[in-house]
């Protein structure tokens, strides 16, 4: 075919002018015939520049003529949307008055329709917002239930309880209550102080195995009286005071001789943590001949299992009661005798304040020979507990030998070094770790 269309509105019009002298002049057969091709090949060339201008190619040849852009009035007459063209270079509707600008524009992809709802600014307002920093899905059929008044939502989606109003943290002391707020009891190891000066260590000592003949609630005066030193049944008491009660011995120390301890506190301000250490917490002795102790051990023959025990390694305790048990020992007591203390808590239903109050206070135990113990009330026995130190008579060098329950539950042993008779003293304190 000869001849170009020039452009795409003038074959829009050459088809009209075709149709109008077809009706109006009765024109040749040939002319209309190619003035409607002509107005075809322009249509064919719209589209293909609507696809040029967004992006596909630059100009797009038609026969043998190239077409510049297509005029947008002229493609709008053939009802024409270009192809790629978004939103904003659609021509405006012939009707803009009462045309919606947010309404669904015919000839949308719906794949992009879908992407674009999802993506819209206001998409997902409906959503609940995330709760306290927690992250919540966008689906708001997945959307966490609502946490409960006063809880609040925390970020691992759970909802926490509100705090304990009644509650007010503050450091942790040894008084029988939750003072941190963490639902557990003097789990700190906080309670030496107090123990030191609410509880009470009774040691008590007899010839003859005149001692009580079972768990007895005094051995000679004491507790009623804080020390007892005349006669064959004798004992002392700490004071409170974190100082050593000196006890002396009498007579040739052997197999007809007994032990005994007692362990008790008593506070009227917190009566009820003085009744948990008194029934929680016991006092341990240990006895051994022939150097059998061991020098730390969980366990002394029968003890801490049982209260007390006979064999080989005996012991006896205060027994998680505050009653005397009186330990008899054998043979002669001299330099391969040993003897042990321990200080154990257990609460089955609260084990971490049990061992906070067992490493917070020791239970010292001393000897010294030839009455070369320090006086009644001293500070230390030797410089350092469990230590040895030296006192010398002339050119005789002594020894002062002290050990301690070290806060661990276990025993320690505490070693003679020479024949235990009348002139030795035993020591024994309660302190503060």
């Amino acid at each position: 075919m000869t001849g170009a269309c020039p452009t795409a509105g003038g074959a829009v019009a050459a088809a009209g002018g075709a149709r109008a002298e077809s009706a109006g002049h009765g024109g040749s057969g040939a002319r209309i015939i190619a003035a409607m091709r002509c107005a075809v090949r322009h249509a064919v060339a719209a589209l293909g520049l609507a696809a040029c201008a967004a992006g596909e190619v630059a100009d797009r040849p038609v026969g043998s003529a190239r077409v510049g852009a297509p005029d947008a009035d002229a493609v709008a007459d053939l009802g024409l949307v270009p192809l790629g063209r978004d939103d904003a270079s659609r021509p405006p509707p012939r009707d803009a008055a009462t045309a919606r600008p947010d309404a669904a524009q015919p000839g949308r992809d719906a794949a992009v329709g879908e992407e674009d709802a999802a993506t819209a600014p206001d998409a997902g307002l409906d959503a609940a917002p995330p709760v306290d920093g927690a992250a919540v899905p966008d689906d708001p059929d997945m959307q966490p239930p609502e946490c409960p008044p006063g809880h609040a939502r925390q970020p691992d989606g759970e909802c926490a309880p509100p705090p304990d109003a009644a509650c007010a943290p503050r450091a942790e002391t040894c008084n029988g209550a939750d003072d941190d707020c963490d639902g557990r009891v003097d789990e700190a190891p906080v309670c030496g102080p107090w123990a030191e000066r609410a509880c009470r260590v009774t040691l008590g000592w007899a010839d003859n195995r005149r001692g009580p003949a079972g768990p007895s609630d005094t051995w000679s005066a004491c507790p009623a009286m804080p020390r007892q030193m005349g006669g064959d049944v004798r004992c002392t008491t700490t004071l409170g005071d974190g100082r050593f009660a000196h006890l002396d011995l009498d007579g040739n120390v052997d197999e007809n001789d007994q032990l005994a301890v007692a362990f008790r506190c008593e506070d009227p301000d917190f009566a009820a943590l003085a009744e948990w250490a008194e029934t929680h917490c016991a006092v341990f002795l240990g006895w051994a001949d022939d150097n059998r102790g061991p020098a730390e051990a969980e366990a002394w023959g029968a003890c801490p299992a049982q209260v007390a025990g006979d064999g080989l390694l005996r012991c006896t305790s205060s027994g998680y009661d505050g009653v005397f048990r009186a330990l008899s020992l054998d043979g002669d007591v001299d330099e391969n005798d040993d003897l042990a203390v321990a200080f154990v808590c257990r609460d089955d239903a609260d084990p971490d304040r049990a061992r906070a109050f067992q490493s917070g206070a020791a239970v010292h135990l001393a000897w010294s020979p030839l009455n070369q113990g320090p006086p009644d009330g001293a500070e230390r026995w030797t410089p350092e507990c469990p230590g040895e130190d030296v006192v010398r008579i002339g050119r005789i060098a002594l020894p002062r030998r002290c050990v301690q329950s070290g806060g661990d539950g276990r025993f320690h042993r505490l070693d003679f070094a020479l024949d235990i008779d009348e002139d030795d003293d035993l020591g024994i304190a309660l302190k503060r770790r």
